[in-house]
């Protein structure tokens, strides 16, 4: 049926698809109206411009209607009914208490927005300061229909000024422990909850548009050993996938470089499944390593990458089950507490009979390039590709390191390209010089492998004195000295 709107002067119009009506005077084409302009009624007006105008009018009334009762039902029980809302609905997904301290308000009536200020996830007591997440600001969109029915369901969360603090004790326990185990469903009031996914519970925890975090800060703390680990300039999203949690990151104050990779939390195996991905940009490797292990003795800029896997339902048995690779590239940096040359010279000096020389006080190689690749397991981190190159030397080497007590077993092998003048070690150019690696990462052993060294230069002077060899074979008629020799020095 055409639309009537006397009360407004307009004249109907045709139905939509009708054939053109011819009806006299003020004929016009097919679709629009066909009275002509008549005295005290207004202009003609097209059907379907009305039909759009009052479309336009009545599509938004269904949801300025929700929001009204939504207002009505905000108003009406105050802040105090909304932060139980949310401190249930937080314990009920993660078993963390939540205290609000800043201003609560709805915003953005488009769609209903809840922001929050100045919000405390508190951790286990008696572990740091108690607090193991700071929020700055909180905005949570949510669904306009389920909350006729009293139910807060969120579709999209975003965070800002985020501090995380992940704090290990003496005791070996962490501060992101929940207090209390998590339930399925929370009634707050008799009619508040915190809906879901169909069950009332959202998938992974997370709402359908995901998690949205910026300007984060995470810190990690061991109280036992003093180690801990600084990221800051933290943007991230967290997104429900059909396995479990994923969540995408990328820190820009990481040490002087930059970090980004993935974190998957695979729940559909009978344990839950961790796998990190990683890339780091020009890390500056001192200082990392210095809040990571104590000893800061690797320095320079470096790229890394990280690949790591573990399927627990602990923390001590993600620890046992914890498998990788590690990628790393350094340029231009520098190894402290070797002393390469004093070691060198001490394959010379033992030749000749004489004692070892001193290393220097706070000894250091500058390293042009180092690279290497370890794969983890057991507890183990394990390379048999390390690469170096110095100003005067280039290095091969293998070996493992503990990753529980830092325990270093290794065996580097440099070899001279241009010795430094004056130092008579041009005998050696050219000759690789096995060194053998223990004690920790902390606090490294290195010593010379003698035995094989010597016997590497004694070939090498046999090698170069072949006439001498042979002037005694002819002398004692004794044949096969040369190979005699060769076989006692192993060349």
């Amino acid at each position: 049926p055409s639309l009537h709107c006397s009360a407004l002067g307009l004249e109907p119009g045709p139905v939509v698809g009708a054939p053109p009506r011819r009806d006299g005077p003020g004929q016009v084409a097919d679709g629009e109206v066909l009275a002509p302009h008549s005295p005290g009624i207004g202009p003609r007006v097209h059907a379907t411009e009305r039909a759009t105008a009052l479309s336009r009018l009545l599509k938004p009334l269904p949801t300025a209607l929700a929001l009204l009762i939504v207002l009505a039902w905000l108003a009406v029980p105050g802040r105090a009914r909304l932060v139980g809302v949310l401190e249930a609905a937080v314990q009920a997904q993660t078993g963390y208490g939540l205290a609000l301290r800043g201003d609560l308000g709805l915003a953005h009536l488009t769609r209903p927005t809840l922001i929050a200020h100045d919000l405390d996830l508190t951790g286990t007591p008696n572990i740091g300061d108690g607090s193991l997440v700071q929020v700055g600001r909180v905005e949570i969109e949510l669904s306009p229909w389920p909350l006729l029915r009293g139910r807060l369901e969120p579709t999209r969360v975003r965070l800002s000024g985020v501090q995380v603090r992940l704090i290990q004790g003496a005791d070996g326990r962490g501060n992101w422990g929940p207090q209390v185990a998590p339930v399925p469903q929370t009634q707050v009031q008799g009619q508040s909850r915190w809906a879901g996914h169909g069950d009332g519970v959202p998938r992974h925890g997370l709402p359908e548009n995901g998690i949205e975090i910026s300007d984060g800060t995470l810190t990690w703390e061991d109280r036992a050993s003093g180690r801990r680990l600084v990221l800051g300039g933290v943007q991230a999203q967290a997104m429900p996938e059909g396995t479990g949690p994923r969540l995408e990151y990328r820190a820009t104050d990481v040490y002087g470089g930059g970090l980004a990779g993935t974190l998957h939390l695979n729940r559909s195996g009978a344990l839950p499944r961790f796998t990190l991905d990683a890339a780091a940009q020009a890390v500056q490797v001192g200082p990392l390593l210095a809040d990571l292990t104590g000893s800061g003795a690797l320095n320079g800029p470096a790229d890394l990458t990280l690949s790591l896997a573990a399927a627990g339902a602990d923390q001590a048995a993600l620890a046992r089950d914890l498998a990788g690779r590690l990628v790393l590239r350094l340029r231009d940096g520098a190894l402290a507490g070797l002393d390469l040359l004093a070691l060198v010279e001490g394959v010379r000096a033992a030749a000749q009979g004489r004692p070892a020389p001193v290393a220097a006080p706070a000894p250091r190689i500058l390293l042009d390039e180092l690279s290497a690749s370890a794969t983890l397991g057991g507890g183990v981190l394990r390379t048999d590709d390390l690469t170096a190159r110095g100003p005067w030397f280039t290095a091969t080497g293998a070996g493992a390191l503990g990753l529980a007590d830092g325990g270093l077993e290794a065996r580097l092998v440099p070899v001279l390209v241009r010795p430094p003048e004056g130092r008579g070690l041009k005998e050696l150019e050219g000759l690789p010089i096995p060194i053998l690696v223990g004690g920790t990462l902390a606090g490294p052993a290195w010593r010379v492998d003698l035995a094989t060294a010597l016997r590497g230069l004694a070939g090498r002077r046999v090698q170069g004195r072949g006439d001498l060899l042979e002037q005694i074979e002819r002398r004692t008629g004794i044949k096969g000295l040369d190979g005699v020799l060769r076989g006692l020095l192993g060349r």
